[in-house]
């Protein structure tokens, strides 16, 4: 009768070297998830700071061209504390806010001269302790 005098198993450094792979790629996981979790909620905060933008432009452009008086923005008019993002409850401790402003200048159309108000929004927020901002713009002339 033969015997053989290795034992079968797996020894304690085996399972250490295991359990540290999987630790590992666990951990990788994550960090791609908290990755993945920052890149969207930074791809919807400059959506909503885009459709803030947009609305505000076409609540400009649809007030009467006479009383868009671009001297009462002579630098620009600030509207702080505007909801980017609404965080997951109802308390705004873990809302995104920042700050929409709004310019309106003078116009004249380079190629053609023709007259009319520039109005440029920019919307602005601190996300993750970096400074982002989206704007818009549009041109409004008389009616003729």
């Amino acid at each position: 009768m033969l015997r053989s005098n290795k034992k079968k198993g797996v020894t304690l450094a085996e399972n250490v070297i295991g359990l540290l792979i999987i630790t590992l790629a666990f951990g990788g996981f994550l960090q791609v998830c908290n990755i993945s979790n920052m890149m969207l909620l930074s791809a919807k905060c400059r959506v909503s700071a885009i459709n803030i933008a947009q609305d505000e432009l076409e609540r400009r452009s649809n007030e009467d061209y006479e009383s868009l008086d671009a001297s009462a923005y002579t630098d620009y008019k600030s509207y702080p504390n505007i909801v980017i993002d609404s965080g997951p409850t109802s308390g705004s401790g873990d809302d995104i806010t920042g700050e929409m402003r709004t310019y309106v200048r003078a116009y004249t159309e380079p190629l053609t001269s023709k007259k009319g108000k520039l109005i440029y929004v920019r919307v602005l927020w601190t996300q993750s302790g970096q400074s982002k901002e989206e704007s818009a713009e549009t041109v409004i002339c008389p009616d003729e």
